[in-house]
């Protein structure tokens, strides 16, 4: 190291002149300029490791992206080595720096070194600073969204000031473009459960209901907000502190109904509903059984091409939110949710544009009889059960050959006590006028 090869001549010196005391001069001047050398040596070598790196222009921005990883060691090494002696440099050094780590960033299997080397902790606290400069704050929220996406970083980073820092962001710069890295940021955050009580008890709710609130918010920042939502709503915490907020809850039903014509928008707020809707008191499940709800549950189920999820995905989210929405409750406005459920059951038993009611849609998706039924099994099955209350929901069900062999299957077959008894109901309430 360096601090070794200073005392290594500094020795061979002090020795060099004690030999040229004791055994006369010749020897000892030779000693003398041996350890002169090594001195300037280890001078030398100090010098080299401490001073400013200096990287050729045509290095420092070639990219590391799509360069095989056993080739650009060498090249990462010396941008690793360039920006942890120029991150505390002077302005143009550290955005230079900046557009080097966001690149090392794009690399996936870079983020751990990233934290392990210390570039990580630089990055956190130029972050903190809460600096005016715009080009830095977006840089750096880019950086810092793309390293939330390594799985094992991400508890770290929950620990830290991150999250409130993001929050900072969004309530005092007015640029959409850093707005929209800031959620993405904390969408890859919050991938982390641990991370979803950070973000209730920093006021995450707060944050989100006022973008969403902004008439003014435009299409992109709702999306990224929704992605957000999609993952906190799985805290059971955080859907209860939502239903307690009516004009939250009245803002996501509206966006939904403003964006129902967006597959890609309109898949995720049906996500963010259906969870509220897994657990919420009487007059909440009211409200969320809004005709744009129902519109888009057939929407997707109608076209499974538009959906950018993958397709069994969509297809449970569809059915999933039928289950939750139908399902039965008991209370004081009992007769107004009956009434309220009529409404939302027939709105999806319409036929589509393409001929088929919602029920048929859903069947249409029953997956083969297996003795281990995933879950979208269960929700198909379950929302076939809730739908079925008509002569012509029965109808549907019998006219559908291969789904009704299957549900009779389950009914019978089934080893799973739950998936019996709901398939046995389907197929009772349906076999009176049917003859196999």
């Amino acid at each position: 190291s360096d601090c070794k090869m200073e005392r290594t001549a500094s020795y061979a010196y002090g020795v060099g002149g004690q030999m040229h005391a004791a055994e006369g001069w010749n020897w000892g001047t030779k000693a003398v300029v041996m350890g002169g050398c090594v001195l300037a040596v280890g001078a030398l070598g100090y010098f080299l490791m401490t001073r400013k790196v200096k990287m050729p222009k045509k290095d420092l921005h070639t990219s590391v992206v799509g360069i095989p990883e056993g080739e650009n060691r060498m090249l990462v090494q010396q941008k690793f080595q360039y920006v942890l002696r120029n991150l505390k440099g002077n302005p143009e050094q550290v955005k230079e720096s900046l557009d080097i780590v966001y690149d090392l960033t794009r690399a996936p299997s870079l983020l751990k070194r990233m934290h392990e080397c210390g570039v990580l902790d630089l990055i956190l606290e130029i972050y903190a600073q809460h600096t005016d400069d715009r080009g830095v704050v977006k840089k750096t929220t880019m950086i810092l969204a793309n390293m939330a996406t390594a799985k094992e970083l991400r508890p770290m980073l929950g620990s830290t000031s991150l999250m409130t820092d993001f929050f900072w962001y969004l309530d005092n710069d007015v640029d959409d473009s850093v707005h929209e890295d800031l959620l993405r940021g904390i969408m890859n955050l919050t991938v982390e459960p641990a991370n979803e009580n950070i973000f209730l008890q920093q006021g995450g709710i707060d944050v989100v209901e006022r973008i969403l609130s902004n008439k003014r918010t435009r299409r992109v920042i709702v999306f990224q907000t929704a992605r957000v939502l999609v993952n906190v709503v799985l805290n059971k915490d955080i859907r209860r502190e939502i239903i307690k907020r009516p004009e939250f809850v009245d803002r996501l039903l509206k966006l939904l109904e403003q964006h129902e014509q967006d597959p890609e928008l309109s898949h995720r707020l049906l996500r963010v509903v259906a969870s509220l809707a897994s657990d919420c008191p009487l007059d909440s499940y009211i409200k969320l059984a809004h005709p744009s709800v129902a519109r888009v549950i057939l929407r997707v189920l109608d076209a499974q091409d538009q959906a950018e999820e993958p397709h069994s995905l969509v297809q449970e989210i569809c059915c999933f939110s039928v289950l939750k929405i139908m399902t039965d409750r008991e209370g004081p406005s009992a007769d107004q949710f009956v009434s309220i459920m009529i409404d939302f059951r027939n709105a999806l038993l319409e036929k589509r544009v393409s001929g088929k009611s919602g029920l048929a849609l859903i069947l249409d998706i029953l997956p083969p009889y297996t003795h281990k039924p995933d879950t979208l099994t269960m929700a198909v099955l379950t929302a076939v059960e809730a739908l079925v209350s008509n002569d012509l929901s029965k109808e549907t069900v019998r006219s559908k050959e291969d789904s009704w062999r299957t549900l009779n299957r389950f009914a019978i077959e089934s080893p799973l006590p739950g998936v019996r008894d709901v398939a046995g109901k389907i197929v009772q309430a349906c076999a009176a006028e049917r003859v196999d």
